[in-house]
């Protein structure tokens, strides 16, 4: 516990007697230092905190530091929220320039000016201290300079800048509010290298509102997406393999099909079944050829024809106005079912980029110089080796790999 106080500890020691009626205003916003905004479950949120000192009685923030959480309970801060300075001169707050509570690494983690983990879902004390008392050392902090009428200047300066992923569970407006802050400031006129500070006064420490994000309401965004070597579709004996989807959410994807003919099939399963008929499925890049959909149940059936989709290209489905079953309309809820499908050829692991690790399982001993039919057992294993689709795992699939035009590369980002 005593780690969670020693800002505080600092803010008494370094105080004197205020002689000026000082007020400090705190408050959370995002973009345009707006109080609300809409985001889909699985969006990234930008959150601010952002403080202003009364004018002209004062010459800057010392120290200030504030609890942040959720009090709609809908998300979890402690690993949905990121935190830190904006840079610039708020970095004299942060460790090692200034003082902060450690970090999650503890002592030498300077990710303590975001706040220490509650262990109920929100931050104690984000912030930090200048080095006021002109540390130079033994200590290897705070060693900074002081910046004076940091907030001083009658206008809000971001104090603390981060993002807010929104719980792909979330289904009710997420608030974000502000509580215990506290603060010193540098006295009228000090010019250091020792700078007199005074606390301001609890009673003159003021929280303007919360940061209030509308669930549901924001632009359509991909729930998952799926990132893999599919192969190149072509030749006899090419054979199923699986499809990575990184999400949290109960849905999976199979490639079922990739004959002789080239054509790739992949099913889609979804948490809730579709109603029969109706489904308006839209594909950006546009795929021209067959595209069915399996009404009545979960599954959505996706034909690529030909040689398609191209390489290192994300292909966003849009399925939209099929009611479910189960009640809910997909496309309107934290259900939505648009999602991407990113065709990455080399991409063995799915991480998203061709790198040693892909060419690492091509040469692994369970791979190597095997038959495709005795490595998929039973055939919807997840076994991407087999890049050029001939069957076995060769010296044509580790040049796939290792081809210029693969090698290092991702593909591009969801529409």
């Amino acid at each position: 516990m005593r780690k969670l106080v020693c800002l505080a500890a600092v803010a008494a020691l370094c105080a004197v007697p205020a002689y000026a009626q000082v007020t400090l205003d705190l408050r959370v916003v995002t973009d345009g230092s707006s109080a609300t905004t809409s985001a889909n479950p699985g969006d990234p949120v930008n959150v601010y905190i952002e403080g202003m000192l009364s004018m002209g009685d004062n010459s800057g923030l010392a120290l200030w530091a504030t609890n942040i959480k959720d009090t709609s309970a809908q998300a979890d801060l402690c690993t949905d929220l990121v935190l830190d300075s904006p840079g610039g001169d708020i970095d004299q707050f942060k460790r090692n320039l200034g003082l902060t509570n450690p970090g999650p690494g503890g002592a030498g983690d300077t990710s303590g000016y975001g706040g220490t983990c509650d262990g109920a879902g929100g931050y104690w004390q984000v912030g930090g201290a200048q080095n006021t008392i002109n540390n130079t050392g033994p200590t290897l902090y705070p060693v900074g300079t002081v910046v004076t009428d940091i907030a001083n200047g009658g206008a809000y300066v971001v104090l603390a800048a981060g993002t807010l992923t929104v719980p792909l569970s979330a289904t009710n407006d997420i608030v974000l509010a502000l509580d215990t802050p506290f603060a010193n400031y540098i006295d009228l006129g000090e010019t250091g290298p020792v700078y007199a500070v005074s606390a301001v006064d609890g009673a003159n420490i003021s929280i303007t509102g919360a940061l209030t994000i509308s669930v549901g309401g924001g632009a359509v965004s991909p729930v998952f997406t799926a990132v893999d070597s599919m192969g190149v579709h072509t030749g006899a004996g090419a054979l199923a393999k699986s499809v990575n989807f990184a999400s949290g959410a109960n849905h999976e994807g199979r490639v079922v099909d990739s004959g002789a003919n080239g054509r790739l099939t992949i099913e889609v399963t979804f948490d809730k079944a579709m109603a029969a008929g109706g489904e308006a499925l839209v594909v950006n890049p546009a795929i021209a050829g067959a595209i069915a959909t399996a009404d009545g149940s979960t599954t959505l059936v996706i034909s690529y024809p030909g040689n398609a989709p191209v390489d290192e290209t994300c292909y966003n489905f849009d399925l939209a106005g099929s009611v479910a079953v189960d009640t809910g309309v997909f496309g309107s809820t934290a259900e939505d079912t648009d999602f991407c499908l990113c065709y990455n050829l080399g991409d063995v692991d799915g991480d998203g980029t061709v790198l040693t690790s892909d060419k690492n399982k091509v040469l692994g001993a369970a791979q190597w110089a095997q038959s495709i039919a005795a490595i998929y057992n039973p055939p919807t294993v997840p076994a991407a080796t087999d890049t050029d689709r001939d069957g076995t795992v060769l010296t044509g699939d580790k040049n796939i790999v290792l081809g210029a035009s693969n090698w290092s590369h991702s593909p591009t980002p969801c529409p």
